[in-house]
C-alpha cells in the first residue's frame, strides 16, 4: 500500500502515467495550434461563433413559441413542454443575466484562443475548459430546469423527487469512479484503495427503478401529487424521464475530463521538469512575451557573471 493515494499528491514520475507526453513537443499536438495561420483561425472563429449564435436564436424563438402555446392551452397535458417553458420563464430573471455572462465568456475565450498564439499549458487547458464553459451552464441553467419542469408535470412530485435523486446518485458515483480510475493510473492497483460499487449499484437501481414504476402507475391512476388534474399517456410520462439522461450526460462529461484536470494540475506543479525533460522552448511554454523577458534576464545574468 502506498503512503498516499491522493489525487494531487503524486510525484513527478507517477504523474507521467496520466500525462499525454506526445503533446509536449515543439510543433506537435497542441503545440502546433500556436502557429496556425491567421486566416484559418479567423475561419474557425467565424464558423463556431455563427453556429452558437444560430443555436441561441433558435432556442429563444422556440421558447417564446412554447410559452405562447402554453398560455393558449393552460390545462392540456399534451402541451407539457410548454408548461416547462412557463416553469423556465419564472426563473428567467436569474437565468437571462447568467446566460448573457456565459455567452460573453465563451466568445471571449474563443477569440483569445483563435487569434493569438498562447503558451503550451494554456493550449492544453483550453479544450477542457471550453467544454465545461459551454456544456455545464447549458445543462445546469437551461436544459435541466426545462426538463425538470416536464418531470413535475408528467410524473408528479414523487416522480420528480425520484428522478432527481437517481440523477444525483449517478453523478456522485461516476465522479467517485473517475477519481478511483485516476488513482489507479497514478499509483497502480496495489497502491490504491479499491472501492466496490457493485452492491451499491445493484440496490440503488432496483429501488430507484421500483419507485419510478410506482410513479408511472400513479400517473395513469391516482395522480397523487400532480400540480393540476389532467390525463396522461405514455409519451407525456416518458418526458418525465428526460432529466435522467441529462444527469448521465453531465456525469460522463465530468468523468471524461477528470483525468485531464488532474494531469493539468501536475503540468502546473511540475511544469519546469516537463519543459526540461522534453526540451520545450521558452516561447512555446511561456508565450513570446514572458520568453522575451526570460531571455533578457538570462543575458543580464550572463553579463554579470
Amino acid at each position: 500500500m502506498a503512503k498516499t493515494d491522493s489525487l494531487f499528491g503524486a510525484t513527478y514520475q507517477q504523474s507521467r502515467q496520466i500525462f499525454s507526453l506526445d503533446n509536449l513537443k515543439d510543433g506537435g499536438g497542441f503545440g502546433q495550434a500556436g502557429r496556425v495561420e491567421l486566416r484559418y483561425r479567423v475561419w474557425i472563429l467565424l464558423s463556431v461563433g455563427m453556429f452558437f449564435s444560430v443555436m441561441i436564436w433558435m432556442f429563444g424563438s422556440e421558447l417564446g413559441g412554447m410559452a405562447t402555446d402554453a398560455a393558449a392551452h393552460p390545462g392540456d397535458v399534451h402541451y407539457i413542454t410548454n408548461s416547462c417553458a412557463i416553469w423556465m420563464g419564472r426563473c428567467s430573471g436569474f437565468m437571462v443575466p447568467v446566460f448573457k455572462v456565459w455567452f460573453v465568456m465563451f466568445e471571449a475565450m474563443l477569440v483569445i484562443n483563435v487569434l493569438w498564439p498562447k503558451p503550451l499549458p494554456m493550449q492544453l487547458l483550453f479544450v477542457q475548459v471550453l467544454m465545461m464553459v459551454v456544456m455545464l451552464p447549458m445543462l445546469t441553467i437551461i436544459i435541466l430546469p426545462l426538463s425538470l419542469g416536464g418531470t413535475l408535470v408528467s410524473l408528479g412530485w414523487l416522480g420528480a423527487v425520484v428522478v432527481v435523486l437517481l440523477g444525483v446518485i449517478f453523478l456522485v458515483v461516476q465522479l467517485m469512479k473517475g477519481a478511483q480510475d485516476t488513482r489507479v493510473q497514478l499509483y497502480g492497483k496495489t497502491g490504491t484503495r479499491q472501492l466496490n460499487f457493485g452492491p451499491f449499484d445493484y440496490w440503488t437501481w432496483r429501488i430507484g427503478g421500483g419507485l419510478l414504476v410506482v410513479s408511472l402507475i400513479n400517473g395513469f391512476t391516482f395522480r397523487l401529487g400532480f400540480p393540476r388534474p389532467a390525463t396522461s399517456n405514455f409519451w407525456t410520462l416518458l418526458v418525465g424521464l428526460v432529466p435522467i439522461f441529462y444527469f448521465a450526460l453531465f456525469a460522463l462529461l465530468i468523468r471524461a475530463l477528470f483525468a485531464q484536470i488532474v494531469s493539468n494540475f501536475y503540468l502546473w506543479k511540475y511544469g519546469h521538469l516537463y519543459q526540461a525533460d522534453y526540451h520545450i522552448s521558452d516561447k512555446l511554454w511561456y508565450g513570446w512575451l514572458k520568453a522575451k523577458h526570460l531571455a533578457k534576464r538570462r543575458a543580464k545574468q550572463a553579463g554579470q557573471s
